[in-house]
């Protein structure tokens, strides 16, 4: 680290003395480069003190103390007030700049500070990403998806600075020509599709990258680190460029055969089993919550239908009595399951209710031509399978409701009463009615619930 790089950090940890600090001003005045390294560190270090981990710890920096929360270095008088006017004189009036980067995808992204809308330019300035994810195209035909929760900012047209958070990058565009600044290094693509998920804590930052696709180089020039990760290797990153102190561990990804060069015969490489659904959820964790309640309900409704359907197969209509006639209790049970729950099967997405989509595999091999490892990718279905079968057992439901009316109508009024009245029975008629328009009401709405 630099002489006056040492300085800065030394002005935002308020640990600088006077005489320091007027040297520190007169490299302001001649460095323009060191202007914007103090900008960009003053903002990295206020997002970072005020970002809260999901386990509800704030993260600490070097001048606090733990218990107290106090500073456990006095601030001389004069600095508070010196350091706020030379924020304002150096950088106060110099406006925020948009990129060429602009946002093409988004889900449901909850924001703190500066909020992005779909296809708006990315400024340069920190973004602060509670939850949701975001999807960004830069010009160096790089997409960029970021998910919550995510402190980031847009550096120029071909780099991406991550404080923290998950991002997967895929680079279509001439190597070498983007970058992702971490807090332990660079990361630069060679024609590359790879993830990195950077957390912080009170003294180093993590870097967990992978790459599924091409190459990528991580350099830290102060620690006289750089390394070139292939394809089917993940790394872990531990340090600060700051510090200048960084530790690599290497390790084969989950999905590459432990000898790729002359893999076991027994042990022949299999694509992982997992669903669409699952790549699709990847990284919202509010979707997969409540996806698991869906799937959970589903599959209780299903338990129950196929007893029913099962039944149905080996009916034989003796004495000319229909399915529905003979099961109407169970029927009906299960209508008012549904139309008397404490779901409103109504608010359920048309992804959720069925499948959607499936996965492909891009199989990737070695010079040996053997198999290291599958990249999974999302297709959509030109039709709808049954997935969870929710939506086909609503159908299901809605259709045998429909066959009891039918047959109740047929028979008189009296038919479904246990005491053969009319009036009772034609009340049963009214509550069924309406059972089958909010089956059907539900039904339709998930049909057209496309989000």
């Amino acid at each position: 680290m630099k002489p006056e790089e040492e300085l800065v950090w030394k002005l935002i940890d308020r640990n600088i003395s006077e005489a320091e600090f007027k040297e520190l001003q007169k490299a302001f005045v001649k460095t323009r480069e060191l202007r914007k390294y103090y900008q960009d560190c003053i903002e990295t270090h206020a997002v970072l003190e005020s970002y809260v981990e999901p386990d509800g710890k704030t993260l600490h920096f070097p001048n606090q103390d733990f218990e107290s929360g106090k500073s456990s270095i006095r601030t001389p008088a004069w600095l508070g007030w010196v350091a706020a006017a030379l924020i304002f004189f150096y950088f106060g009036l110099t406006p925020t700049k948009d990129s060429n980067v602009k946002v093409i995808e988004m889900n449901q992204p909850d924001w703190r500070g500066t909020e992005l809308s779909l296809g708006s330019p990315v400024p340069n300035k920190p973004l602060h990403l509670m939850k949701g994810s975001l999807e960004i195209q830069f010009p160096s035909q790089t997409k960029a998806l970021v998910n919550g929760p995510a402190i980031f900012q847009v550096q120029d047209d071909q780099t991406l600075e991550m404080i923290q958070g998950k991002v997967s990058v895929v680079h279509r565009g001439k190597p070498g020509t983007f970058s992702l600044l971490t807090p332990a290094g660079t990361i630069t693509e060679l024609g590359t599709r790879f993830t990195a998920v950077i957390k912080n804590n009170d003294k180093v930052s993590t870097v967990l990258t992978e790459v599924v696709e091409g190459k990528i180089r991580f350099e830290n020039p102060a620690a006289k680190k750089n390394r070139i990760f292939s394809v089917g290797e993940s790394a872990l990153i531990t340090g600060t460029k700051r510090n200048a102190r960084i530790e690599i561990e290497i390790f084969p990804t989950q999905n590459v055969s432990p000898n790729p060069i002359n893999p076991l015969p027994d042990k022949e490489l299999k694509q992982p089993d997992f669903q669409a659904i699952d790549l699709m959820l990847e990284g919202n964790l509010e979707a997969q919550i409540k996806y698991s309640f869906i799937e959970a309900i589903a599959a209780t409704i299903d338990e129950k239908a196929r007893i029913l359907t099962d039944a149905e197969l080996e009916f034989t209509g003796n004495n000319k009595i229909s399915f529905a006639e003979a099961a109407m209790p169970e029927i009906e049970a299960m209508a008012s399951s549904i139309v008397d729950s404490c779901v409103d099967f109504s608010k359920i997405a048309f992804w959720e209710a069925c499948q959607t989509a499936e996965i492909t595999w891009d199989e990737k091999k070695n010079q040996n031509g053997v198999t290291t490892h599958f990249v999974p990718h999302t297709k959509r279905l030109p039709k709808p399978k049954e997935g969870n079968r929710l939506l086909e057992n609503l159908q299901r439901i809605r259709d045998w409701v429909s066959e009891v009316h039918l047959v109740h109508q047929k028979k008189g009024m009296g038919w479904a009463s246990t005491v053969g009245c009319p009036e009772d029975g034609k009340s049963i008629f009214d509550r069924r009615n309406k059972t089958l328009v909010k089956i059907s009401y539900a039904i339709d709405s998930i049909k057209s619930n496309l989000d």
